[in-house]
């Protein structure tokens, strides 16, 4: 039998992510950032123009702390900028702040986290491809950054470096801004659009107008919309699943691939609970918790299995443990669309999974092979200090009755212990190992594709295992 080596790692290099459950992720452009349950900061991948936060642009392959702070509440990440917001309602922003996305008044980058305004009464928070958003306590809305194509709802094109109120209205509900054009709901489930409608995506029926101002599209009430780039999709308040605009990836889930100015049905569900439109692809849940996508998934972004790009909304995984499944930011450059990775946590917040592309390492490791299915890392206690993890082989994988588990350390004591994890995280097969090589019989698995996981001397490993 053929050795495949598999992973090599040190004993500061884990795939687990954090030493606490994960309370918040999102999805950059080409990079990713999480809230641990302690309130600590975390990112990792592309970091250009400082969009990790680290104080450098060097690259992050393995996820890194922003700073010491532990009152992080909120997060959300744009292209190559990043958003936050404290426990104390102040607003923080770092990365690309050329176009003012930042929204500190200037247009030199930022490295770390900065305060926005004196303000303590923000409550809401959206990054877009290049533009930023916030809603007050009070329920008013506020925008800054590109303003080209009027995407910032303030009445012209021009680039803003600070946080301006959006007209007078207070009663704002939700905001969700894309690569140019923005959706927003009133608390009366009202839609709200503005920005470039060239492909359909303020779902007016139209185009080609472009819109300056927040304007109300149709009368019937939503639930929640989303802004992938140049399209759009939302729940409303029936639970019906709706999506328009740009469509050349099959991203609206419709069954084909013509672009729609003007909002239109996905099926005949009405039990649909969660959306996230990415940058070309589409996630959504339902009241079972079932993940369908559709769209871009040549990257694995999906987390199918593949690398097929349904045009349909396609069924992913049946009754998921999900919280909270976001897809990454659209950002654009020589003529094509990037944002092509996808996180997700399980509903206690103890298992990260990523899947797609991992060039820059968005996925939070460094050996940049991407992933075609959600491989979650299961949360670490402190690691120990006994023994050193230096290299570890799976084989076969593909495997049929057996997979095999070798690895090489120094000084360990007492036992391995190994879980399988099923596509949502939930163990199917678990128990103890002995040695530096052992088996594991896999016969009773359906074949199907696994996490497995394995815990050296507190020193979680894991890895995708395919069950033929």
């Amino acid at each position: 039998m053929k050795k495949i080596a598999l992973l090599i790692i040190s004993i500061n290099a884990s795939l687990g992510f954090g030493q606490s459950a994960f309370q918040a992720v999102s999805a950059g452009g080409e990079f990713s950032v999480a809230i641990e349950a302690d309130g600590t900061l975390w990112t990792w991948g592309f970091n250009g123009n400082g969009q990790a936060g680290t104080g450098s642009t060097d690259n992050v392959t393995e996820r890194a702390q922003v700073g010491d702070d532990n009152d992080w509440a909120k997060i959300s990440a744009g292209g190559y900028h990043c958003l936050a917001l404290k426990e104390n309602g102040t607003l923080w922003a770092w990365g690309f702040a050329q176009a003012g996305a930042v929204g500190n008044g200037g247009d030199t980058d930022e490295f770390v986290p900065v305060q926005i305004t004196e303000d303590n009464d923000w409550a809401q928070i959206e990054a877009g491809s290049y533009t930023s958003f916030a809603i007050k306590n009070d329920g008013t809305l506020w925008s800054w950054g590109y303003g080209v194509y009027g995407s910032l709802g303030l009445g012209h094109d021009n680039d803003v470096f600070i946080p301006m109120q959006v007209n007078d209205d207070n009663d704002w509900m939700q905001v969700a801004p894309g690569g140019g054009h923005t959706l927003a709901l009133k608390n009366d489930g009202t839609l709200w659009a503005c920005g470039i409608n060239a492909s359909g995506q303020l779902g007016d029926g139209m185009n080609s107008t472009t819109l300056f101002n927040f304007t109300q599209i149709g009368t019937d009430t939503w639930e929640k919309v989303s802004s992938g780039f140049e399209y759009s999709a939302g729940i409303k308040s029936d639970g019906t699943l709706w999506s328009w605009g740009f469509n050349a990836s099959g991203q609206l889930g419709l069954g084909h691939l013509t672009q729609i100015n003007s909002p239109t049905q996905i099926g005949d569900a009405q039990n649909w609970t969660y959306i996230d439109a990415a940058s070309s692809y589409l996630f959504a849940l339902n009241s079972e918790n079932s993940l369908y996508a559709s769209g871009n998934n040549g990257s694995g972004q999906l987390g199918a299995g593949n690398s097929i790009s349904p045009n349909e909304l396609a069924l992913i995984q049946q009754s998921t443990s999900w919280s909270s499944i976001v897809g990454a930011v659209g950002i654009s450059y020589n003529n094509s669309v990037y944002g092509l990775h996808s996180l997700a946590i399980n509903e206690n917040g103890d298992y990260l999974c990523v899947t797609g592309a991992n060039y820059v390492g968005q996925l939070g490791y460094s050996n940049q092979e991407s992933e075609d299915v959600f491989t979650c890392y299961v949360v670490l206690n402190t690691p120990s200090v006994n023994s050193t993890l230096e290299k570890i082989d799976v084989y076969p994988n593909p495997a049929t009755n057996i997979v095999n588990v070798s690895y090489q350390t120094s000084n360990l004591s007492g036992q391995i212990s190994y879980s399988i994890h099923n596509f949502t995280g939930q163990t199917v097969l678990s128990g103890k190992g002995q040695g530096e090589f052992f088996s594991i019989e896999t016969s009773s698995l359906p074949a199907g594709i696994y996490s497995l996981r394995l815990d050296i001397d507190n020193k979680i490993v894991t890895q995708k295992l395919i069950k033929q």
